[in-house]
Formats: C-alpha cells, sequence, structure tokens
C-alpha cells in the first residue's frame, strides 16, 4: 500500500488565496523575502541542484547555478554595466586616472593621467622609462647620491677636484701639498711668553716639538662658555691648585653641571671664584652639601641672614619671637565649669567651648516612667518635652468597639449584637436555600463524569477521568524536607518535586509595594529606583562627549568630534543612537562594527547604533 501526500504553501497576506499552480506563494505589501547570503568562498565551495539562488555579498548580486557553475545574473541578462568613478582601489587617489567618453552607444575607455599615487613602489626601471638627460639637480633629493653611483675613477688613487667650470679626475701624486713629513709640531718653534702652553723637545725626528699647557694655564679666556661640564672633570680630582684665579665665573659652566662627586672637598675657595660668577643655574640641585661649605670660627655659630648676606653669628644672640605674637594660646588644660561649659585652660581662643548642659542629668531629660490617665493618654512621668504622649483612646475597652455577638435575621443579614457601627452587616441571601443553589446529589458515571442529580443547569458536569485511581497519578502525602524541598510520599512521577526556598519568610525575597514618583519606579522598601523617563533626541552642533543625558544623538554641521565615554562601570549596556547629518565625517570614540573593526569615526549620512558590552562600544545595528 502506497500513500501519496500533496499540498501547497502561502506565507504572509491572504493565505485562503493560493494560485492552483503555486506550490510555494509569498504575498505582503510590507515584508520581503531574503533569500541565503553567500561569499565567493562560500559558494564556491557548494554544488547544488540546477536552478539554485543565492545572494552573493562579495558582488552584491544575486547568482543562479547552471548544473556547472554560478552565474551572476547582473552580468548574464544582457550587456549593459554601471561605471564608477568612486576609487576603490586607490582611496586616497584625488585624480582620475582613467576617463570614460561616450559616442553614440561606443564608451571609450582612456587614460586621463599618471599621478605617483597611480605608480607602485619601486615598479619604474630607469633604463626603459626614464628618458635620458631628464634627471636633474631638481630630481635628486638631497644626500640621495653614493659612493656606488658615481661614475669609477681612471687610476687608483684619483680624486675628484673642481677646476672652476667642472669636477675632474685628477690623481693624488701630482697634488702639490706643501706639507712633508705631515707632522704639525715640526712647525711649530717656540711658545708665547706669558701665554698657556709651554715647549717641549729639540725640534728633531728623535725630539719632536711638543705641546703642554702650564699649571693654571686656563684662564677665562682659554675657556669657551659652557665648556666644562661633568664629564669632562674626572670625579673629585678638581683643587685648589688646577684653576686660575678668578677663572670661573658663570659664564663657564654649563648650567646645573657642576655636581659634588666633580669638586675635592675644600677645593673652591673664595680666591678661585670670580666675583659673583656662580649662580644659581650652576649649581645642581642638592649638590652644595655641608662639606662644601666654608668653615665657622667659633663652635656653635650659626648662619643668618641679614638682608644682604649670609653672615656668622653666636646662637646666644638670636631673638627668638613668638610666631604669632601670642605666648598664652598653647593648650595645656581642659575643664567643665558650674555650667557645664567644656573649656581649654587658656579660653583667649574664640570657639574652644563645648556646652555640655544638655547632656547633664537632671529632672527634666530622662524617662522615669511611663503611665496611662483618666482620658487614655500615654504619658511619661515627666512631660516637659512635647509629644510624649500617646492617645490609647481606640483601644479602651467598651460597649461599641467589641464585637459581642453574631446573628442572621429574617432577610438573611449576618449582624452583630452591635449594630452601632455602619458596615458590620453580611448579606447572606445568595446563600438561602431553595431548589435552584444546592447541590442535591452528585454522581459518577461510567465515563467518569462528575454530575449533579439536577443537571437543569449547563455545565455542571466535569469530568474525572485524569483523576482515576491508579500508581501514577494520586498524592498519597506531601513532605518539606531540610533544604525547603515539597515532594510527594509517591516519587514515581518525575519532576514532583517543588523548591520553596524562594518563599521562606526573610527581609529580603518578599513582594513589595512598587511607587511611581515622576518617571522613577521604586520598591516600597528597596534603595534600587528605575528611571522610566524617555529620554529625548539631542542635537549637537559643536565637538561633545556623549554621558548618560543622552540616547538619540543628531550630528549637525559644526561638529567634528564625538567622545564616547568608558565601555565598563555603570555605562555596560548604555545604548546610543547616532545619526550624522553634519554634511561630513566624524571622528568619534573607539568602536567596533559588525565586521568586529576597530572604527574611529562616523560617515555622513550614516546611522549607528551602539551598545557597551562592559568593555568595548559594539555597533548592533
Amino acid at each position: 500500500m502506497i500513500n501519496t501526500l500533496s499540498g501547497q504553501i502561502k506565507i504572509g497576506d491572504n493565505p485562503q488565496n493560493i494560485d492552483p499552480t503555486s506550490v510555494l506563494e509569498l504575498e505582503s505589501t510590507s515584508r520581503v523575502l531574503v533569500i541565503t547570503r553567500l561569499t565567493d568562498a562560500q559558494m564556491g565551495s557548494l554544488s547544488p541542484l540546477r536552478g539554485a539562488i543565492v545572494y552573493n555579498t562579495d558582488q552584491d548580486c544575486l547568482h543562479y547555478y547552471d548544473g556547472t557553475s554560478w552565474i551572476n545574473i547582473c552580468e548574464a541578462f544582457d550587456n549593459s554595466f554601471t561605471v564608477s568613478t568612486n576609487a576603490v582601489f586607490n582611496l586616497f587617489s584625488r585624480d582620475s586616472t582613467v576617463v570614460v567618453t561616450q559616442t553614440d552607444t561606443n564608451y571609450n575607455f582612456e587614460v586621463n593621467q599618471i599621478t605617483g599615487e597611480n605608480i607602485v613602489d619601486t615598479s619604474i626601471n630607469g633604463a626603459s622609462e626614464i628618458q635620458q638627460g631628464s634627471i636633474t639637480g631638481l630630481q635628486l633629493q638631497d644626500s640621495t647620491v653614493t659612493f656606488d653611483k658615481l661614475a669609477r675613477g681612471g687610476n687608483t688613487g684619483d680624486l675628484l677636484k673642481w677646476n672652476g667650470a667642472q669636477w675632474v679626475l685628477e690623481n693624488e701624486s701630482v697634488i702639490d701639498i706643501t706639507e712633508k713629513d705631515s707632522i704639525v709640531g715640526n712647525e711649530i718653534l717656540d711658545a708665547r711668553l706669558g701665554g698657556s702652553l709651554e715647549r717641549f723637545g729639540a725640534g728633531s725626528d728623535i725630539d719632536p716639538f711638543t705641546l703642554d699647557v702650564l699649571d693654571g694655564g686656563i684662564g677665562n679666556d682659554e675657556l669657551a662658555p659652557n665648556a666644562v661640564t661633568t664629564d669632562k672633570i674626572l670625579d673629585g680630582e678638581v683643587s685648589t691648585n688646577d684653576i686660575s684665579d678668578n677663572a670661573i665665573n658663570s659664564a663657564k659652566i654649563e648650567d646645573g653641571q657642576v655636581d659634588t662627586q666633580d669638586i675635592a672637598d675644600d677645593a673652591i675657595t673664595i680666591i678661585k671664584m670670580g666675583l659673583g660668577s656662580v649662580g644659581t643655574n650652576q649649581i645642581v640641585d642638592d649638590a652644595v652639601t655641608r662639606v662644601k661649605l666654608e668653615n665657622g670660627i667659633n663652635p656653635g655659630e650659626l648662619m643668618q641672614w641679614d638682608g644682604t648676606n649670609w653672615v656668622l653669628i653666636n646662637e646666644t644672640a638670636l631673638n627668638i619671637t613668638e610666631v604669632d605674637g601670642d605666648p598664652e594660646n598653647e593648650l595645656s588644660d581642659i575643664g567643665v565649669d558650674a555650667s557645664n561649659i567644656l573649656t581649654l585652660s587658656n579660653p583667649a581662643t574664640p570657639g574652644n567651648q563645648v556646652d555640655l548642659t544638655p547632656y547633664v542629668n537632671d529632672d527634666t531629660n530622662e524617662l522615669s516612667d511611663i503611665g496611662v490617665d483618666a482620658s487614655n493618654i500615654l504619658t511619661l512621668s515627666n512631660p516637659a518635652t512635647p509629644g510624649n504622649q500617646v492617645d490609647l483612646t481606640p483601644y479602651v475597652n467598651d460597649d461599641t468597639n467589641e464585637l459581642s455577638d453574631i446573628g442572621v435575621d429574617a432577610s438573611n443579614i449576618l449582624t452583630l449584637s452591635n449594630p452601632a457601627t455602619p458596615g458590620n452587616q453580611v448579606d447572606l441571601t445568595p446563600y438561602v436555600n431553595d431548589d435552584t443553589n444546592e447541590l442535591s446529589d452528585i454522581g459518577v458515571d461510567a465515563s467518569n463524569i462528575l454530575t449533579l442529580s439536577n443537571p437543569a443547569t449547563p455545565g455542571n458536569q466535569v469530568d474525572l477521568t485524569p483523576y482515576v485511581n491508579d500508581d501514577t497519578n494520586e498524592l498519597s502525602d506531601i513532605g518539606v524536607d531540610a533544604s525547603n524541598i515539597l515532594t510527594l510520599s509517591n516519587p514515581a512521577t518525575p519532576g514532583n518535586q517543588v523548591d520553596l526556598t524562594p518563599y521562606v519568610n526573610d527581609d529580603t525575597n518578599e513582594i513589595q509595594d512598587l511607587t511611581l514618583t515622576g518617571n522613577t519606579l521604586a520598591l516600597s522598601a528597596d534603595a534600587t529606583t528605575v528611571n522610566l523617563a524617555i529620554k529625548p533626541i539631542t542635537s549637537l552642533v559643536t565637538d561633545d562627549t556623549l554621558d548618560n543625558s543622552h540616547y538619540t544623538v543628531l550630528l549637525n554641521a559644526g561638529i567634528s568630534n564625538l567622545g564616547f565615554p568608558v565601555a565598563g562601570g555603570a555605562n555596560t549596556g548604555r545604548i546610543y543612537i547616532i545619526k550624522n547629518i553634519s554634511g561630513g565625517l566624524v571622528n568619534t570614540g573607539s568602536y567596533q562594527d559588525l565586521l568586529n573593526t576597530t572604527q574611529t569615526t562616523i560617515n555622513n549620512n550614516t546611522t549607528i547604533t551602539i551598545q557597551s558590552d562592559g568593555a568595548t562600544w559594539q555597533q548592533i545595528n
């Protein structure tokens, strides 16, 4: 026996109407069919049935499979095509390298102009692409001609020599050099008398002349400004004998270069320094230690500024005055006077008193007893403080506020024996015994249908089949274990446990009242609030940074930079909708686009939606 099924499917509007020849039919005025979207690589790995259709996301066009290969519909239907001037390959090109001109139905593709942006690095071959004699000094970059680029010389030792018109080769053997022995020292006849140098030697090949600096021969005239630096002086080797008198002034010392290690102990005396030659800029910070200071005269002497100079004085001559002018304002003791005022022993400074009167033990500020008077007022024994009474009248035992008895009258009204209080009646009429509102008998038929003996009222049957006695559907006993798990005694049915832990009575899991104040939703006993305010669209015309007051933001003309807040912390989950209608590119904070590529700009006429994942702003639209 063979069964055959056939059918038709209609999706969208008017599902009741479908063409008899349709297997699958779509109909809608507000929705579209989105077919499979694949890349070149993904599509090329498939060999589907002939006639398969897919949208290629790399080519931005529909493709169909002809049984052998994928056919691009955009190219296969006719010979028409679209020419774009967009700089797709060379993104930063400002020139049109290729131009397209039309003559009737013919299109000409011609080279417009080739600029440096269109030439691949190292692709120009000098032998074939560069015209001879076209490279001049204007085309050569400074320092680009190396020795290897120069033409070879003729003989070993050739030199390039300028003859007044051009560079010519000339051998070193024909160049007239007046220095015969190449020893400059032999041309020195003597040192200048009174100069800084001293001549030694006989001036012969065996004992040539040599020059040396006289001790103390370097004075101000021989030292260039700032010539003596720390690295020129061996640590601790500059002593008094090595420095001419008054030779060191400020101009000879590079700022901040004299360090403690560069000065021998006691080497700098007054006579070695030009008057006023060492200023603050010539001394390295912390370089003047105690050992560098000139010795005093008598033990116990101090250095004091007299308004013009530092001078030595004896400590007994010091006149130390009270800093604030009052030797009586120190804190010596604390006491409490008869007026309960806590006071320092020297009360000269205003505000050093503290009034302790409210804390004194007397008969007016203690709670000694509680009593109820004849007016049912709960009162403290010391009623001096207003508000320490509580009215207990509503709770007094009298004949008007107790329930003494309950009765039902002829009208079926349930009434308290003391009806003085309005609303203490309850109408029992619906529950009076008559022929229409009682259940007189109940029976269960063979189909397990529970039926009232008076079936006049429709719907008085209840199907009890699910409750028939078998081994799987009875609840024989219920218990709650120590883990607050409610369990049936017959656990044959899976899932007959209910965890009651969330319903344990504590201070954190009860349902409390909700209140709405303005746009803020809050629990009655919970500090957490939810702001339900709908944030308006914000228009920006100047550079700004997003914060929690923004949601939908329009970038108008005038803005070029939009900062993003930190993605983590309180901003986790926050969403911003940003639309750029400024007319140009806007720089932004960092975000990951839909391809998970880091972006820091938004193009003109572009809208993005970003959300914080706790670490990064992610584009989600």
